[in-house]
């Protein structure tokens, strides 16, 4: 039975992977996601590969708007990347053809980096790991000093990302989409009262003001069903894993109007360890879900959200099943380890 779970509060674009998102009044969900989200990603030039929160955190330091005026989803349509500026701190920016934009950069970052609009999947070697990454890499991702739990990921995504930095033909870290209510982050509010949990720290795609903010961690209860919101479906494909991004500096999130015309120092948080934390204890580092899209469309702040759940009863012993599932998927990162010694 379809049921009113919430409204769209807060829409999300991240123009560059890794660097602050800008708030939309509206957006169009294609079947890669939210049209123009990340559409660029900075690229380790000494390393070899795409970089990440966890190699470079300072990313999330910079700010980052598509330079067009027009119908800009036009150009996502046509699969057209649209050029970038980008605002750093104190308040300089720059354009991605700006000749010297890769020194600016890499200059701030402290590393030589180059700016990548998305390239297509067949092009291996551009999203190729420097060398396939196993459990000791995984740690790290998630500044852990045992795997998380991670069960709720398909196989298939955990073989892909041993090998590529994300999956192919995206920059996106695991799913097109990525979910969050405001009862999930009420609840870790009460987990932990001196924690920052802000919205912006989880960069989700779009933000779901829940019915009751009193009604826990409502959006895990969302996976295996689908959503309907604005003109759009997404399908809730699994509960988010979290890695070290949400515990960094950095920017606070604004409208793309106020990104576009702000000057001077950028505003932001610092850094808060308390915030996973927290999810470790609570829900084992998860917050937030990942979703695809089944049916493309506008949708727009203010829409319903509605759930739909998936057909037929629950797996019975599905907690038995994911326990074994994931200590086949720990014992295979292990082996990377082991095998690239």
């Amino acid at each position: 039975m379809t049921q009113l779970v919430g409204h769209v509060e807060q829409l999300w674009q991240y123009p560059v992977k890794s660097m602050a998102g800008v708030g939309l009044p509206r957006a169009e969900l294609g079947r890669n996601g939210l049209l123009g989200d990340r559409g660029w990603c900075a690229r380790e030039e000494e390393l070899g590969q795409l970089t990440v929160v966890r190699r470079t955190p300072k990313l999330l330091l910079c700010r980052a708007t598509y330079e067009i005026d027009k119908d800009p989803d036009r150009s996502f349509r046509a699969g057209q990347i649209p050029p970038v500026r980008i605002t750093l701190p104190d308040g300089a920016s720059f354009s991605s053809t700006d000749a010297d934009a890769a020194d600016r950069l890499s200059e701030f970052l402290g590393k030589r980096i180059s700016l990548w609009p998305l390239q297509k999947k067949s092009k291996l070697k551009h999203y190729r790991l420097a060398k396939p990454q196993g459990a000791r890499e995984f740690r790290r991702q998630f500044a852990s000093k045992s795997l998380p739990d991670l069960s709720s990921i398909p196989f298939s995504k955990i073989l892909e990302l041993m090998l590529f930095v994300t999956p192919l033909g995206s920059y996106y870290d695991l799913a097109p989409l990525h979910i969050l209510s405001s009862s999930a982050l009420a609840h870790m509010r009460r987990i932990d009262p001196k924690a920052e949990f802000r919205v912006e720290r989880f960069r989700p795609n779009i933000f779901v003001k829940s019915l009751d903010d009193d009604n826990g961690l409502d959006d895990f209860s969302w996976v295996h069903g689908q959503l309907q919101l604005g003109d759009a479906e997404v399908r809730c494909r699994s509960r988010t894993v979290r890695c070290s991004a949400p515990a960094q500096p950095m920017l606070t999130g604004l409208t793309d109007e106020e990104a576009r015309i702000c000057s001077g120092p950028q505003k932001g948080f610092e850094k808060d360890g308390g915030v996973l934390r927290a999810i470790e204890r609570e829900t084992g580092r998860h917050l937030g879900i990942y979703a695809s899209v089944k049916t493309p469309g506008w949708v727009r702040v203010g829409d319903p959200v509605y759930w739909v759940p998936a057909k037929g009863k629950p797996r019975e012993g599905l907690s038995t099943y994911q326990r074994l599932r994931n200590r086949v998927l720990h014992a295979s990162l292990e082996s990377v380890d082991r095998f690239g010694r």
